[in-house]
């Protein structure tokens, strides 16, 4: 077999391998997707304590390699309680943005909370609302296409938080 008769079977073969390596590259990029929805409790001591719950929603996931590869809507509420005695319900939102492709993700977050607090005494009967920004720096466990959700770091106001969840 002369070396010219071999080059279009070889040919072939080479146009094949590229395009299922290719192929092969796309398949990988889907799989690290995150799902859209999460439901979480938290729960955190510190300046205050908090017992939440919160529901985030992905806005976006860049497909290209970049060192933020989620950024996610997300709202809250719950109940919370000063050491001095104060305590009430709490609304929360804001923009939460994750790093890693993986399991392990850096979560960097800034949103806004209001507290709002009403009690009755014998004396009279009062009610006030305190609004002020809120941040978090944590580590968040979920794997790609995964169910199961961890969420531990420092924030604030309630300093340290622990979260559970479910993705969907």
């Amino acid at each position: 077999m002369k070396l010219d008769d071999m080059k279009s079977p070889l040919l072939f073969m080479l146009l094949l391998f590229l395009n299922l390596k290719g192929f092969s590259q796309n398949e990988n990029v889907s799989k690290i997707q995150l799902k859209k929805n999460v439901v979480y409790a938290t729960g955190g001591i510190g300046g205050i304590s908090v017992l939440n719950c919160n529901y985030e929603r992905m806005l976006n996931q860049p497909k290209e390699n970049k060192f933020f590869t989620s950024y996610i809507l997300k709202f809250g509420s719950g109940i919370w309680e000063e050491f001095f005695g104060n305590k009430g319900i709490n609304y929360s939102a804001g923009l939460t943005t994750l790093t890693g492709h993986k399991n392990a993700h850096l979560e960097l977050h800034l949103g806004f909370t209001i507290l709002s607090e009403e009690a009755f005494s014998p004396i009279n009967y009062f009610s006030y609302k305190k609004s002020s920004p809120t941040g978090n720096v944590g580590f968040r466990y979920q794997k790609p296409n995964g169910k199961f959700i961890l969420r531990t770091g420092i924030s604030h106001p309630d300093y340290l938080y622990l979260s559970f969840g479910v993705a969907f």
